[in-house]
């Protein structure tokens, strides 16, 4: 969504670590040598010319952009929680009944902002979503 992509952009222009930075070659060059930009490093690698416009296949050889696209959205989920109506009983991990068709709500920004499941929740750190560091999390702690 725009405000998705927003957030993303905004959260990389305030990181300078793991900012896109231009896609003028010149300027990317000057970043890297800089900033030791990791999502510039990943695109020159995968890219070669930062002018070509990347395949699907490149995207999917992007990771770093991939874990920097993921912690955005940790951080700023574009939807804030979900509702499900419950098609049976429930009993929750604290003992409370929940008779089946309640309406069920999950907040994902708490979920996402637990720091239970992610230490220090407001940092940005694309690195939470490296395989090794999300490998313990249940999966549907990220949504």
């Amino acid at each position: 969504t725009s405000a998705a992509l927003s957030f993303a952009l905004m959260l990389l222009a305030n990181h300078k670590n793991v900012q896109v930075g231009d896609l003028v070659q010149k300027i990317a060059q000057k970043l890297q040598v800089l900033f030791q930009d990791q999502i510039v490093d990943e695109m020159v690698t995968v890219l070669g010319d930062l002018h070509r416009k990347p395949t699907y296949n490149n995207l999917q050889e992007m990771k770093y952009l991939e874990r920097a696209i993921k912690e955005s959205l940790r951080l700023y989920p574009s939807v804030h929680f979900i509702s499900r109506k419950l098609g049976e009983d429930f009993v929750t991990c604290n003992g409370l009944k929940l008779p089946k068709s309640t309406i069920t709500h999950l907040h994902i920004y708490d979920l996402h902002h637990n720091p239970d499941i992610y230490p220090d929740p407001e940092k940005f750190d694309p690195e939470r979503f490296r395989p090794e560091n999300s490998q313990k999390r249940h999966p549907f702690a990220y949504l």
